[in-house]
């Protein structure tokens, strides 16, 4: 059931859950049915899947669990290979996703600093 729509210029973000997995996928269209992509599969047992979603231009910025162990800050440009965690290491537990520029900033757990103030432009 899709949900969490968010335009960004021409392309149209979008989660979907299928019932019967933890997991949502992030899809992008042009609007067209034909040209409705998965950019990736995230752990939705978090409600509200993608977390803090924002966009900019036609780069959107979310928060969502990594699989794994954690909250981590992501971004995509509407392609499943331009759809990662904007570090590795660091912007942990990210919330409050604002536009600025042509990028975002927020609030994130940096490592060996605590919550800090973060700014990135994907």
């Amino acid at each position: 059931s899709p949900r969490s729509f968010l335009p960004a210029e021409r392309l149209l973000y979008f989660a979907a859950f299928d019932g019967t997995s933890r997991s949502a996928g992030l899809y992008v269209t042009d609007g067209s049915s034909a040209n409705v992509q998965l950019l990736g599969r995230f752990e939705a047992s978090f409600p509200g899947f993608p977390l803090e979603p924002v966009t900019v231009g036609e780069r959107l910025f979310f928060a969502a669990h990594d699989g794994v162990s954690v909250v981590r800050a992501w971004t995509s440009d509407g392609t499943p290979r331009g759809t990662y965690f904007l570090s590795q290491d660091d912007f942990l537990y990210p919330y409050g996703f604002t536009p600025f520029g042509n990028g975002v900033l927020f609030s994130s757990v940096v490592t060996g600093y605590g919550q800090e103030l973060c700014i990135s432009d994907g």
